[in-house]
């Protein structure tokens, strides 16, 4: 998430690039940042001069600040396709075990959230089994987002 005006501007910029398909944001804290990606993506598109909509945001629930703000995702925010709900990111922000009762209460709340802003709820995993995309469907969630993860060698 851009945080100055020379990175605003270096986002606007890559964002010309017409190889884009979508932003995924991570480091949000509250809906603001989600409104001002959308403002950036609305600049880029006339840079691009687009005639269609601008890219969609795919917003990532992976920071302490976010977590207390999402009860204020309530509203529809323009370009926002996705809250995504990433545990581990969130355990690791909190300072809470991944198993905790707090990341299980967040993970069922972020489905409420993203129909409250006229999103969709994504779910961040390591594993994308016939268990946990049933889990994940069951719990609100419109898909899975597998984690890549690179082992070493």
């Amino acid at each position: 998430m851009p945080r100055s005006l020379a990175e605003d501007r270096r986002l606007i910029a890559a964002l010309s690039d017409h190889h884009w398909k979508g932003v995924y944001l991570d480091g949000i804290e509250a809906p603001s940042d989600v409104e001002k990606a959308s403002a950036l993506l609305r600049v880029a598109a006339a840079n691009r001069n687009w005639t269609t909509a601008p890219l969609p945001l795919l917003a990532v629930l992976d920071t302490a600040a976010a977590a207390l703000a999402l009860a204020s995702f309530n509203r529809a925010i323009p370009g926002l396709a996705a809250l995504l709900f990433d545990g581990d990111a969130l355990a690791l922000a909190s300072g809470a075990s991944r198993k905790s009762d707090l990341i299980a209460d967040l993970r069922r709340r972020l489905p409420l959230a993203a129909r409250a802003s006229g999103a969709i709820a994504i779910l961040v995993t390591d594993d994308a089994g016939t268990e946990q995309v049933a889990q994940a469907a069951r719990d609100g969630y419109a898909g899975l987002c597998v984690r890549d993860r690179i082992e070493p060698d």
